[in-house]
């Protein structure tokens, strides 16, 4: 019996005028030391592609969605979704592995980047891991997900959760960046395109660990849209805010108040 489970892979969609049964073969593998071994010497594009670009997941995957050649397109896609999943999978299962050492005797040490409900995190190499986990939070002590008692199971559900949100959103946003294409052709304006971060799930020896390109603000100390302190602050961005609102509508979310902006 196998010690792990499949793997998930948050994976972009061919749109409707594309072949649904469009296949990617590539005829070598990306090595430890990051050479191509293969049976062949002719070494594809998508393994040209993988060699130029070792991490930098986020960008890659960006750059790749808005790529306008369909077959470079999901050459460079293919070659990011196998370095991440690769990548991600053999640093979760370390990290799981290693779950009952003390903190200093870690092949990777946890990080302190805020937040809770995620789980315990780790980073590696433009990887961001989220340890599933059910902590206890507030003044009472309370579990988040189990309150009186200890529910991994709860909390694997929401990084599942998580997971599915992250493929309806993409969905969403490929609708609405055919849109933005269609409009920007016709009033001559370029318009940015919206996408998500790639993300997987891990289940490995019992424990569920989410991984995602870590997502670094570069232009801002704080995001453009939504909150990264808890609620305490939210801010707005009207392009985005049409475009979550076209999305929200597509996967039937209504929208609410909230209780300050900036």
């Amino acid at each position: 019996m196998s010690d792990s489970y499949p793997s998930q892979t948050n994976s972009p969609c061919l749109s409707e005028e594309e072949s649904s049964d469009t296949e990617l073969y590539a005829s070598g593998y990306m090595s430890d030391d990051c050479e191509i071994s293969s049976s062949n010497e002719r070494v594809s594009e998508f393994d040209n592609i993988r060699l130029k670009q070792k991490h930098d997941y986020a960008s890659r995957f960006n750059e790749a969605l808005s790529t306008k050649d369909v077959l470079t397109r999901y050459n460079k896609l293919a070659a990011v979704s196998h370095d991440f999943t690769t990548k991600a999978l053999t640093i979760g299962k370390l990290i799981i592995s290693e779950l009952r050492l003390n903190s200093p005797e870690k092949t990777i040490q946890p990080v302190n980047i805020g937040g809770k409900a995620g789980g315990e995190k780790f980073l590696h190499q433009d990887i961001l891991y989220k340890l599933v986990t059910d902590p206890i939070v507030g003044e009472d002590n309370k579990y988040l997900y189990g309150e009186s008692i200890e529910r991994l199971d709860l909390a694997a559900k929401a990084a599942g959760h998580s997971l599915r949100n992250g493929q309806l959103y993409h969905d969403a946003f490929t609708k609405w960046n055919q849109t933005i294409c269609e409009h920007s052709k016709s009033t001559n304006q370029n318009e940015p395109y919206m996408h998500v971060a790639m993300e997987m799930i891990i289940d490995y020896l019992g424990f569920r660990l989410t991984a995602q390109p870590f997502l670094q603000l570069t232009d801002s100390p704080h995001p453009q849209y939504g909150s990264c302190d808890g609620g305490r602050s939210i801010h707005f961005d009207p392009y985005i805010h049409k475009a979550m609102a076209f999305c929200a509508k597509e996967i039937h979310l209504r929208d609410h108040k909230v209780y300050i902006s900036i």
